[in-house]
């Protein structure tokens, strides 16, 4: 390893070069700013916020002018996606009869959403339409944007669980405000 008194290692870059034809080699070492392999244009900026339990993570393409936004619940087990939160349970669970309910009102089954949710091009199933076994149940936005909790029941032998919505509507409109728009910008 080389050291250089008195220069951060992470501002160097150090290249090897040969002269054609002979067998000389010159190791040279000049600043990381002067690197031709060292961009001083970020293709692509990220940047994170977060709020109560959730998380909302932009990256923006300067070179194509695109965005990408995820906005997500601590430990990736809800997420934001075309109109719709995405609850996760086990994959291999099937979902197709969850109910939830928001802020204790009356129960709804999320089939009932389905309407809505094909409205929104929300990616339902991730797969045939009859496949409800990979453990996401779909909530349309509207019905969780000023809810403190939603309590749902995966399935009618699971006992409901409730999630915590804190933060989430600010992050949407932060998002919104940042430009995660149209909806296909959001990914999981």
């Amino acid at each position: 390893m080389i050291a250089l008194r008195g220069i951060p290692h992470s501002l160097l870059y150090v290249g090897l070069f040969a002269t054609t034809g002979a067998s000389s080699f010159v190791l040279g070492v000049m600043p990381a700013e002067a690197s031709l392999l060292h961009s001083r244009h970020h293709l692509v900026s990220h940047q994170k916020i977060r709020q109560d339990r959730w998380r909302l993570e932009t990256s923006a393409n300067e070179f194509s002018g695109g965005i990408a936004c995820r906005l997500v619940e601590k430990g990736g087990n809800a997420f934001y996606q075309m109109g719709a939160i995405g609850f996760r349970f086990p994959k291999g669970w099937n979902v197709s009869n969850a109910a939830y309910r928001v802020d204790g009102a009356s129960p709804r089954r999320s089939r009932d959403d389905l309407p809505e949710l094909i409205a929104h091009s929300t990616s339902v199933d991730r797969g045939p339409v009859d496949h409800a076994a990979m453990g996401i149940v779909w909530i349309p936005y509207e019905a969780l944007e000023t809810a403190k909790v939603v309590t749902i029941q995966p399935r009618p032998d699971k006992a409901p669980r409730t999630r915590r919505l804190d933060g989430l509507a600010k992050l949407h409109d932060l998002a919104l405000e940042h430009g995660c728009t149209p909806e296909h910008s959001f990914v999981e």
